[in-house]
């Protein structure tokens, strides 16, 4: 019969010579062994990862106390100082340059007025009817040219008295806090090849002598100034007079 092979065995014999004494020996199991070790690697990788950690926070803190400003208060010294707060009438405010200045128009809608013979449409008939205590402002554009062309503009009247103003269309006076009074592009809307008339009520007012004058602006589409016409309304003509 053939014998089947060995079978390893799990442990370890140590054979240990000290001397002149009679040796010893020792059996270890290969599991325990292999077990230490196992042990033994897992507390130096964490040896590793604990010394990593403390040396990588120790350089953060470190790098936030340097960045941090240190106050060091003596004892003679460890109330704060008071505040020193100027005197009121030594204190200058401070002014926005044209914060309270504005022009009735913007810079780009100013200039000088074409002469008539320069425009290639005039301002026809003007008329300013009173109707109860509403004033009718009318007049036409007429377009004097023979080149099959048109004109095209924005149309804004103004009726002024030392106390008030009002404007035609709506929406033309512009709101608190812009530096102009008047906004040309929200005007009228006209395009003239031959006779285009102009219709503005003011009222009712509470008198008619509310009004002392009726200023006419036309301007191009760029937001040019066209012409200019002022006119008088009846009622204003007779205290005039008197």
């Amino acid at each position: 019969m053939s014998q089947g092979p060995n079978q390893l065995s799990d442990e370890v014999t140590v054979l240990v010579f000290k001397d002149n004494y009679a040796a010893r020996t020792f059996q270890v199991s290969l599991s325990w062994i292999n077990r230490l070790g196992i042990f033994l690697g897992c507390l130096l990788t964490l040896t590793l990862v604990s010394g990593f950690l403390a040396i990588k926070y120790y350089r953060i803190n470190l790098m936030s106390i340097s960045a941090t400003p240190t106050l060091i208060l003596s004892r003679e010294h460890s109330t704060p100082p008071p505040l020193l707060i100027a005197p009121l009438e030594n204190a200058t405010p401070k002014v926005t340059p044209n914060s309270y200045q504005f022009s009735a128009f913007p810079d780009a809608n100013v200039g000088g007025i074409p002469l008539p013979t320069e425009l290639s449409f005039t301002i026809q008939a003007p008329k300013l009817i009173w109707k109860g205590k509403t004033l009718l402002v009318r007049f036409a554009l007429q377009y004097i040219r023979n080149d099959q062309d048109n004109q095209q503009g924005r149309i804004v009247i103004l009726a002024r008295s030392p106390e008030s103003i009002y404007a035609y269309p709506d929406g033309i006076l512009s709101l608190p806090g812009k530096n102009t009074l008047i906004s040309p592009e929200n005007g009228e809307f006209f395009s003239v090849s031959r006779y285009r008339e102009v219709k503005a009520d003011f009222g009712p007012l509470k008198a008619q002598e509310t009004i002392s004058s009726i200023e006419i602006f036309i301007f191009d589409t760029a937001g040019k100034i066209l012409a200019y016409q002022t006119l008088t309304p009846p009622s204003a003509k007779k205290g005039l007079e008197q």
